[in-house]
């Protein structure tokens, strides 16, 4: 996309882009967010627009954006509903840390920020130098409970396990994110357990049927206490996230 005037106004449809347009420094100038937009804590007082998979046309408009952006997982149809009314739009959707640095200079350069963006993608290409050589601890990332679902080695998760010096149990799921069944947990025995999501704790994993056998559980290594924005989030906080699941990883050594 070029545009002939850099564009003030900045509508944001997806919580990782409004992290990174803070990120950027070109927080005033975004006019719009969604419900689950929630840092940095400056976003709290923009302009809802509604929630991630349904946001309000007819809010959009009123804000007279020069640029919209969202991601391309969900929001796909919205494109050419905007483009119908006339916005300009802009779709991004990384599925790994190197399409992340991509993404982040994009955008970048279509508001202006270019110095801004190669800094910060500079710093997200650093986690590489962090990489574990050591053995790496075999680690079970749940995203829900029910169903049970976790992530494949392709997604940008898994890979932020890799970098964090894990194995990811799942690595060879047939897609990003799968259900995964309690007894292939179980079989693979995972040293450490990360829960991603608010519907299960350190306790309730522990109580579940079988799975006191598994070492993570039985030597105490089941961590609910990441937020899980710094996972799930494709955005600059991953740096956070990495170091964060690094530090749960290395318990295992």
């Amino acid at each position: 996309m070029v545009l002939e005037v850099q564009p003030v106004r900045l509508v944001s449809l997806a919580p990782n882009i409004t992290e990174i347009l803070y990120a950027l420094g070109a927080g005033t100038r975004v006019v719009g967010v969604t419900t689950y937009c929630n840092y940095p804590p400056e976003v709290t007082g923009t302009r809802r627009v509604g929630d991630f998979s349904n946001p309000s046309l007819e809010r959009i408009v009123t804000l007279e954006p020069d640029l919209v952006f969202l991601t391309s997982h969900e929001q796909g149809p919205l494109l050419s509903k905007l483009e119908g009314l006339g916005l300009r739009a802009f779709v991004v959707y990384p599925q790994t840390i190197a399409e992340l640095q991509g993404m982040i200079g994009e955008i970048g350069a279509l508001i202006g920020c270019e110095d801004e963006a190669e800094t910060l993608a500079a710093e997200i290409g650093g986690l590489w130098k962090g990489a574990a050589e050591e053995r790496r601890p075999r680690v079970f990332l749940e995203i829900t409970e029910d169903p049970l679902m976790t992530v494949g080695d392709d997604s940008f998760v898994g890979e932020m396990i890799r970098l964090a010096g894990g194995e990811n149990i799942a690595h060879d799921l047939p897609r990003r994110y799968a259900v995964i069944s309690p007894e292939r947990v179980i079989a693979a025995d995972p040293e450490v357990i990360i829960v991603a999501h608010p519907g299960a704790s350190r306790e309730t994993v522990g109580q579940r049927l079988g799975w006191g056998r598994i070492e993570a559980v039985r030597s105490g290594r089941v961590y609910d206490d990441i937020d899980p924005d710094l996972i799930m989030r494709a955005g600059p906080r991953v740096v956070q996230g990495v170091a964060a699941l690094r530090a749960c990883i290395s318990e295992a050594r």
